[in-house]
């Protein structure tokens, strides 16, 4: 069975479960976009992606957003880590994520696997 690129998007809430115990990503994401003081238009062009992409993971509540993407937005805002983009409950959702993937410490651990940009490891 082929993958799509929609199967290739990172996953950041699973079941029922995650949805109780997480705040609303959209939000998350917003907050930091204003304390960074910078507009949808701002932020989007220093992230390299369209607005309509920003505007739509600020307004879902469990946007799917790509693994770039999320490290994109971490850079703009200025903000050292995941966990510090997404909180702690949606980072371990992520870590366990890769865990199930295959990804641990940062490297595919089957080596015929690629990184996440298309590389080698």
């Amino acid at each position: 069975m082929m993958s799509t690129r929609k199967d290739r998007a990172l996953r950041v809430v699973h079941n029922t479960q995650d949805v109780q115990s997480t705040v609303h990503l959209g939000q998350v994401l917003r907050g930091h976009r204003e304390r960074a003081k910078l507009t949808q238009e701002q932020a989007a062009v220093r992230a390299g992606i369209t607005r309509g992409a920003l505007a739509a993971l600020e307004k879902k509540q469990f946007p799917d957003p790509h693994l770039s993407t999320l490290l994109a937005l971490m850079l703009t805002y200025r903000l050292g880590s995941l966990e510090a983009l997404l909180g702690p409950s949606h980072s371990e959702v992520l870590a366990a994520t890769w865990h199930a993937q295959g990804w641990q410490g940062g490297k595919p651990s089957a080596p015929e696997a690629r990184g996440p940009w298309g590389q080698g490891s």
